[in-house]
């Protein structure tokens, strides 16, 4: 009898040929830039990195496929395809018209228009490869969407992975060298660069809707490719003297761990999914990452925040000075997590305060960097640069968001766990005191506490570095507020001081920098945060009074 081979079935074909040529097409974009893009230098070597990040976002897929798991490794072939398509649209315009295109990562244009070189038919074929994976793979997402999808924490990833890949990747002293966001692009690039943005939401709610495994494979396929689109720009200044680090691609980066935070199943395990990590083990994660937060600020608040040529006089970092009160707050509450679960809340909401007082120093000690930048001064006098106090400042800023992203997991195990009732409804005395704290907390950060006739306040809504630090303490307030409503009484009210402490917060700017400018006053928004403050106190007492 002649024995006959059992033949796969045309679905398993497919996928295997998806993740066959998406194999085939990351070598190829790895290898492109090793063989130059163009007759023309990059800005540093950054051949080497963009080989491995182009590996990497194709890693999971390869592992999953070694555990011979076909649907779930050809899914995770999707983020780096999609992300593909936006590439190959925007590398299609160095082969027309190479002297516009600003790729410092890949050449910078000088003088001579650059001629494309092998390098870039190479990394072409390779993002066509990736994108014809990606449309074989698109069938293993075919998944019977979960009872309760999961949209929040994997949409705020894309959100801010998308509003990050829409600025300006990186700032510039070259003159050869102009940074510019998506809306400063052109035809292909700009499509590219909108495609790219939209590609980062739209697969972040997508895998919201997926069941457990897929959404897990795409989520960290996803995450990844976040992180190789931003980490060029994050290396960047430190391998080249004319490059800047931009606010975009931390952004990115602190999206990315986010979503690796919407991987973390919440269910129990009877619900038929792998249950969150034990809740002592995430508090005591919460309390160390909340404990590095609170020591980074310290540090970025004791050192300089500017590195300054040898003929300049440092300046007072005031703005540095807010640090101190935002990296105590959190260093105390990550303590007190360390001992009580019950000031889990309140680190939660207080954390609010890294973001406020570190991207505001952040605002000032980057204003000052542009001094120099691309002067004659630079030639004179020397470059002022990032000091240390600004990196660990910004470390604290990312950190903060990690421990924010670990707190809310926290709380989501809480839920789970206790047997106790949220309230049904939501005493008068407390919606007054809520209401009331949500409308002078919006006036606290729209308004300037400081006031004098040389000083120019950071609007609410100028989207600069200090506006991002506003807006972020602003939004955690109200979303904490509204959370406060329906939380049960003890939570509520710690919920609640967390949101005082990021009032009070607001309130020491005014004692603290008040000295940068003569003449300085007292602004409306000094007023309304400390009325806020006191109406969040007002609001933790009437919570706490339910249990009566």
């Amino acid at each position: 009898m002649i024995g006959t081979a059992e033949q796969a079935p045309p679905a398993a074909i497919r996928l295997r040929a998806a993740l066959g040529l998406g194999g085939a097409g990351a070598l190829l974009v790895a290898a492109g830039p090793l063989l130059g893009v163009t007759d023309a230098a990059p800005a540093w070597n950054s051949a080497p990195l963009l080989a491995v990040l182009a590996l990497l976002v194709v890693l999971p897929a390869g592992v999953l496929l070694a555990r011979r798991r076909l649907e779930p490794a050809a899914a995770a072939l999707v983020p780096p395809a999609a992300f593909a398509l936006a590439g190959l649209l925007s590398d299609l315009r160095i082969a027309t018209d190479p002297g516009r295109v600003v790729r410092p990562e890949l050449y910078v244009t000088g003088i001579a228009e650059p001629v494309p070189g092998a390098g870039l038919w190479v990394l072409l074929a390779g993002r066509a490869l990736l994108v014809v994976a990606g449309l074989l793979a698109l069938p293993a997402l075919r998944d019977e969407f979960p009872e309760r999808p999961r949209y929040a924490l994997s949409g705020f990833a894309g959100a801010l992975a998308a509003a990050g890949l829409f600025t300006a990747p990186f700032t510039s002293r070259d003159i050869f060298i102009k940074p510019g966001g998506v809306a400063d692009s052109q035809g292909l690039d700009l499509a590219g660069g909108l495609l790219r943005c939209a590609a980062a939401l739209l697969l972040c709610l997508l895998a919201g809707a997926l069941g457990a495994e897929l959404r897990r494979a795409v989520l960290l396929a996803t995450a990844l490719t976040f992180a190789a689109a931003a980490v060029p720009w994050v290396v960047a200044p430190h391998a080249a003297d004319s490059l800047g680090l931009a606010p975009g691609p931390v952004q990115v980066l602190v999206g990315a761990v986010v979503a690796l935070g919407a991987i973390v199943p919440a269910k129990a395990p009877g619900d038929g999914a792998v249950a969150l990590p034990g809740l002592r083990k995430l508090h005591l994660a919460t309390a160390a990452f909340g404990a590095l937060t609170g020591v980074t600020a310290l540090a970025g608040a004791l050192l300089p925040q500017l590195a300054l040529p040898p003929a300049l006089t440092a300046p007072d970092d005031y703005s540095a000075r807010l640090l101190w009160p935002a990296g105590l707050v959190v260093l105390v509450l990550a303590a007190a997590l360390r001992f009580t679960p019950r000031a889990r809340p309140a680190l939660a909401a207080a954390l609010a305060a890294v973001p406020l007082a570190g991207l505001g120093a952040l605002d000032s000690a980057y204003a000052a960097t542009q001094v120099t930048s691309g002067s004659a001064l630079a030639v004179s006098l020397g470059r002022i640069e990032p000091g240390a106090g600004a990196w660990l400042t910004a470390v604290s800023v990312v950190l903060a968001a990690v421990t924010a992203v670990l707190a809310v997991l926290a709380g989501a195990a809480e839920r789970d766990e206790t047997e106790e009732e949220p309230p049904a409804e939501t005493p008068l005395p407390l919606v007054g005191a809520l209401v009331t704290a949500g409308l002078l907390a919006v006036g606290a950060f729209a308004l300037p506490v400081v006031e004098a006739p040389e000083l120019t306040p950071i609007p609410l809504l100028d989207l600069r570095l200090g506006s991002w630090g506003l807006l972020l303490a602003l939004a955690t307030v109200l979303s904490a507020l509204a959370v406060a409503a329906k939380a049960r009484a003890l939570a509520g009210a710690a919920l609640l001081g967390g949101v005082a402490l990021v009032l009070l917060t607001r309130v020491l700017e005014y004692p603290l920098t008040s000295a940068r400018a003569e003449e300085a006053a007292p602004a409306p928004g000094l007023w309304l945060a400390a009325a806020a403050t006191a109406a969040a106190l007002a609001a933790a007492v009437a919570s706490t009074a339910r249990n009566r």
